[in-house]
């Protein structure tokens, strides 16, 4: 190869041809670059599973390597003209992208194959001219390797910061001009001189398919330390253009930066989370944390591709190409494992060309330093594999949290920040989608979060902890706003939530529109609730929510969209007019449509535009805001979306028994704020639909995802000056009346909490004034009379005051059972106070399980109490037997989550500044079994194979609980140490005043207690 810089042997003969090439070349790579990121940026729209687009890159890369390196193509006399023609096609694919996924998947269906087939002509259609195109330019002996490189890096970083801009329909005129201008200026001048290829050689085999391998533990890498968008494929567009002209001099032999790169993966890991979150942290730019992404993934991405290229054999590239789609999607393994099994091929490589140095050399120093260099690669990458770590969860667990980003702000440790994180992650799943990961929390709930992103929570037992509350608001009210729902469709299983809060509705099926391999792994967390294996009305549909092309009609009346997360790679297709006109095709002619939308890192200008997208499809749109940063969009026929029927069917039992099972209640659902159909009428006149066309909701919401901007504040103000609770809006008196009186209740039932958290007893109160102030009365009829009685709530409350009088009087006896009938259904007043009554019940009577049992619920439903009691007595009971829960996993997350709920309760007392007469007894229990806990857990973590996740979390949980109970307990000693002096002295000084004012039987002062009243006042 020629040499980069010209010899200053003769510099002017080489200058000239060289700045002869510098424009025309640079102009050329410079129009490739923008090609190359504006034809991945609309596959996500088309193609919307992350499997399906590395395959399509891959497969793509793959025929536009070989074919640029056939006779056919380079025997070609006018292929100067092939990078235009390479745009021309990109741009004719993108116009008809949503036409073309829509005819792929109906030609191919779903499944495997079916993404294979659909990936290979995506690829080869969209992708491959452009990737000739790239490689007759990179592989020309006349082009100036640095100015390609540059232009190819230009272009890409320059496409990169036009998205939020221009589209790729924008961006890829702008490409074709920029070829026709360096065509018209290099007419008469050829471009590419390929020497005719040799087959591969049985030496570069082995490099180019580990090359492959290590790609692929590089592609997952990308999408781990970097948020899933379409900077990542920007990212592989660009490192797959620059491979072949960035440090392809480091070596001459391309398996050292190979087993480098292995090295340096699993050893520096650790240093690139912290630099990613350190930088998310604080560059508030999006466009500059972009572009400082884009050239991270660069660097990763291109030390394999470089190896390729320095193999110099024409089917390496192809081979590394088929390596890297196998390793990465038929073979979905770890991060861990593809490095050291590509590492260790490298290793084989290197050792064998060792031992060839030493044999082959003409003198023995020159193989013995050949064979050093090379051993001493194998050392490293040895110490790499038995010391470094790689892990898919770490980068889960703080890059995708505001407590995180704060942290990194103020500088603390990674070690720290990840000992932060309660969670424990217990599954990790390679998904067409992505990677999903599982994560214990407290042993009664599971997160799952889709490529590190929160898709949902999903709990084992609502008798023991609340269901997810957004999920469940979502579905109740979706199933409430239609007059008569019959078929339902859940568009993504997400947790899996969202299906058993639909199940207890009386309709006739529930389809659920999801690839199998997801509704397989969480099979285990959908098995723990029972019911939906015999329940013949759910049917699974093995299709991703992307793939509705392909799904036969399903003509439902209620359809549920449970994406709420614009922002992600496989959502990218999933909030514009095409997709939507898709879904419209699985409704039917009343049917209703119900969109989840995670808001908190959208502005409001982007929640218009898709407010605009499902009125342009659907017509009518209302909106409703669920609470902890999410909106529930309601589209379809509204005519029938009046209020007081949406209040009358939450009444039913059905929909108050799911409301229950997440802590809600049905007035306090009418809490909610709504924006009508009027409203939202008026907002979509304002903005433009998304389209597929210029793939505006891909950039604007990915960008959006990453600005620091306080967008929370745009929506207050929608919300605010539009938005009225639908309580507000009740037309029927008697139903507004008994939900105001409801939500009266729970609004008491928080300020007993929050004053009184130390009193269980002092609900009672409150229900007795109830009964007696508020008495409410119903007409029923007795003996084909009317008589007028208690209403069924107060009379029920009437009820469960005897009961508990029964139970108290005889603990040991049956009567205490009874109080579990007052849990369900929900009363604001009585299901939260029942599990403290009935725990102590239990715990006299020697019931240690039934007490355990309700003290997990009344600390599960109970997000704002600040008491310490009911978490002191379930850690007594459960050190004083550990069999109580006999799973080890499960034992371990409750036993460090109670931890954690001691920690933030007695947090909330020191914010709220909460005093009791009992403190200082908490504070002492508290410190004992605090210390009993951590000695405790030791041996619980060891029993469920959890000691890497306690550990750290022991060291917090000592420094921050521990010893933070300690200087509580030295301050309150101050305090009174401080107060009984205080009293001393003012007790002194009343003695000393009282003896001034003393006088004899003849009204003279004392001299003697004045005299001593100075002494004693000091």
């Amino acid at each position: 190869m020629r040499p980069l810089v010209p010899t200053l042997s003769d510099p002017a003969a080489r200058f000239a041809p060289l700045a002869r090439r510098m424009g025309p070349t640079g102009m050329m790579a410079f129009g490739l670059g923008l090609a190359a990121v504006a034809v991945p940026v609309w596959l996500p729209a088309s193609i919307g599973g992350q499997r399906t687009l590395w395959l399509t890159l891959a497969a793509g890369a793959a025929a536009g390597s070989f074919a640029a390196s056939t006779d056919a193509i380079r025997s070609w006399r006018h292929r100067r003209w092939l990078p235009l023609a390479a745009v021309a096609i990109a741009a004719i694919a993108t116009f008809f992208a949503a036409l073309l996924s829509d005819a792929l998947l109906v030609a191919f269906g779903t499944g495997s194959v079916a993404t294979l087939a659909r990936a290979i002509v995506l690829g080869t259609v969209c992708v491959g001219p452009l990737a000739a195109a790239i490689t007759q330019l990179l592989a020309s002996p006349s082009t100036e390797v640095r100015f390609v490189g540059i232009g190819l890096i230009g272009g890409a970083l320059g496409a990169t910061a036009a998205i939020p801009i221009a589209g790729p329909l924008v961006l890829l005129p702008l490409c074709i001009v920029v070829l026709a201008l360096t065509l018209t200026f290099s007419a008469m001048a050829r471009v590419t001189n390929v020497p005719t290829p040799t087959r591969i050689r049985w030496e570069a085999a082995p490099i180019a398919a580990a090359a492959g391998v290590l790609l692929a533990a590089a592609l997952q890498l990308v999408l781990l330390w970097t948020p899933p968008s379409v900077l990542s494929i920007a990212t592989l567009a660009v490192a797959a253009l620059s491979a072949g002209t960035l440090a392809t001099r480091v070596s001459r032999q391309s398996a050292i930066p190979l087993l480098a790169f292995a090295a340096a993966a699993l050893l520096l890991e650790p240093l690139a989370i912290r630099a990613a979150l350190v930088s998310t942290a604080t560059i508030a730019t999006p466009l500059w944390l972009g572009s400082l992404r884009l050239l991270a993934g660069v660097a990763l991405l291109a030390t394999p591709l470089l190896a390729v290229a320095r193999v110099r054999q024409s089917g390496s590239a192809t081979t590394a190409a088929f390596a890297a789609f196998a390793a990465s999607m038929l073979v979905p393994v770890g991060i861990g494992t593809l490095l050291l099994i590509g590492g260790a091929i490298v290793a084989a490589t290197l050792a064998a060309q060792a031992v060839a140095a030493i044999a082959s050399s003409p003198t023995r120093a020159e193989g013995r330093r050949a064979a050093g260099v090379r051993f001493a690669m194998l050392a490293i990458f040895g110490i790499a594999a038995v010391f470094g770590d790689v892990s898919a969860t770490r980068p889960a667990a703080v890059l995708y949290s505001g407590d995180a980003f704060a942290a990194a702000r103020r500088g603390v440790p990674l070690a720290d920040i990840l000992a932060a994180v309660p969670p424990r992650a217990t599954a990790t799943h390679t998904l067409p989608s992505g990677s999903m990961s599982l994560w214990s929390v407290d042993g009664l709930r599971t997160v799952v979060r889709d490529n590190g992103l929160p898709s949902g929570a999903i709990t084992v037992d609502p008798t023991l902890a609340p269901a997810d509350a957004s999920t469940t608001f979502a579905v109740a009210v979706s199933l409430a706003a239609h007059p008569q729902p019959e078929r339902v469709a859940i568009v993504g299983l997400s947790s899996g939530e969202s299906l058993l809060a639909a199940v207890p509705s009386p309709v006739q099926s529930i389809a659920v529109v999801e690839r199998s391999e997801r509704v397989v792994a969480l099979q285990p967390l959908l098995g723990n609730r029972g019911g939906l294996a015999d329940d013949d009305r759910i049917r699974f549909v093995d299709a991703a929510p992307s793939e509705l092309a392909a799904v036969a009609p399903l003509d439902a009346d209620v359809i549920l969209l449970t994406g709420s997360h614009a922002a992600t790679l496989p959502a990218a297709g999933r909030f514009n007019r095409a997709y939507y006109e898709r879904v419209a095709r699985h409704a039917s002619p009343d049917a209703l449509i119900a969109q989840r939308l995670h808001t908190a890192d959208l502005s409001s200008a982007s929640f218009g535009r898709l407010v605009a997208t499902l009125a342009g499809v659907f017509g009518e749109v209302a909106a409703i805001q669920s609470g902890g940063g999410e909106v529930l969009l309601l589209a379809g026929t509204l005519d029938g979306f009046e209020l007081d029927a949406v209040a009358k069917r939450l009444k039913r039992p059905q929909s108050r028994a799911a409301l229950a099972d997440a802590g809600l209640d049905w007035a306090t659902v009418l809490e909610a704020r709504l924006l009508d159909t009027g409203t939202c009428r008026r907002i979509a006149d304002r903005y433009d639909a998304f389209t597929i066309a210029d793939a505006a909701a891909e950039r604007t919401l990915i960008f959006e995802l990453m600005d620091w901007q306080p967008k929370w504040k745009g929506h207050l103000a929608t919300w605010e000056s539009h938005g009225v609770p639908m309580i507000e809006q009740l037309d029927d008196i008697i139903i507004r009346r008994e939900a105001i009186s409801r939500v009266e209740d729970v609004r008491k039932r928080d300020e007993i909490l929050e004053k009184s958290p130390d009193q269980y007893w002092a609900y009672r109160a409150a229900v007795k004034d109830r009964l007696q102030n508020r008495p409410r009365s119903a007409v029923q009829q007795v003996s084909g009379e009317l008589a007028h009685g208690l209403y069924p709530e107060d009379q029920r409350r009437k009820d469960y005051l005897v009961a508990l009088g029964n139970a108290t009087a005889d603990p040991s006896s049956d009567a205490v059972f009874t109080l579990d009938e007052y849990v369900r259904p929900f009363d604001p007043l009585l299901s939260h106070f029942v599990h403290g009554e009935a725990a102590r019940l239990h715990e006299r009577a020697g019931r240690p399980g039934q007490a355990l049992s309700h003290l997990t619920t009344q600390i599960a439903y109970a997000g704002t109490d600040p008491s310490v009691r009911p978490v002191l007595d379930a850690a007594a009971l459960l050190l004083d037997d550990p069999t109580l829960i006999d799973n080890p996993a499960v034992r371990y997350d409750f036993a460090q989550g109670l931890l954690n709920q001691l920690h933030r309760r007695w947090l909330l007392r020191s914010a709220r500044d909460i005093g009791s007469q009992l403190e200082g007894i908490d504070l002492d229990d508290s410190v004992r079994l605090t210390r009993s806990m951590l000695d405790a857990v030791d041996a619980w973590a060891d029993e469920a194979d959890a000691t890497e996740h306690w550990q750290p979390r022991k060291k917090l949980l000592r420094r921050e609980l521990l010893d933070g109970l300690r200087r509580l307990q030295n301050r309150k000693v101050e305090q009174a140490a401080s107060v009984a002096r205080l009293r001393s002295k003012l007790a002194a000084q009343q003695a000393a005043d009282d003896a001034a004012d003393a006088v004899d039987e003849n009204g003279f002062p004392v001299i003697e207690a004045a005299g001593n009243a100075p002494a004693a006042s000091k």
